[in-house]
């Protein structure tokens, strides 16, 4: 599978970011005031406020895994892209995390999978809370968990 980015004028690309951060971190507020609930038929992972963790997609693989891209929070100051793969039974797999070098707020805000259910995840990665300091990112993680390559937009 071929996957092809064009992105024909910056300033939007960077104005879409940074409103897409507005409406993340007023989600992930809003998220933190309640406990959330990922359910599946034979079981469930209850995710409390104090888990400092905040989910915004999930996929499964073509083994009926459950892939959830989000962000974990750090500090104050700092969040990183987060990803993890659950079994069918409820099993974790694996969990990874991914910070841009220099920017301590980096969040996870889409996933997609291959024909091989290696991940591609779109996010958003920033030195400050300005507009003009965010920029796009897209990490691919292969099947097992393991950061192939990553392209700053």
């Amino acid at each position: 599978m071929k996957i092809t980015l064009r992105f024909y004028a910056s300033t939007h690309l960077r104005i879409y970011a940074s409103t897409l951060l507005i409406l993340l971190l007023a989600m992930s507020s809003l998220a933190a005031q309640q406990k959330r609930v990922l359910v599946n038929r034979d079981w469930k992972i209850e995710t409390a406020p104090t888990t400092k963790t905040t989910w915004s997609k999930s996929v499964t693989t073509s083994q009926q895994d459950l892939i959830t891209v989000g962000h974990s929070i750090v500090s104050s100051q700092q969040t990183r892209i987060y990803a993890q793969k659950v079994s069918l039974t409820g099993q974790t797999l694996w969990s990874t995390t991914y910070q841009y070098e220099g920017n301590p707020y980096n969040y996870g805000v889409d996933v997609s999978l291959d024909e091989n259910d290696n991940l591609y995840i779109i996010g958003m990665t920033a030195q400050a809370w300005q507009e003009q300091a965010v920029d796009a990112v897209v990490i691919k993680i292969t099947a097992n968990g393991l950061l192939q390559w990553e392209r700053l937009f």
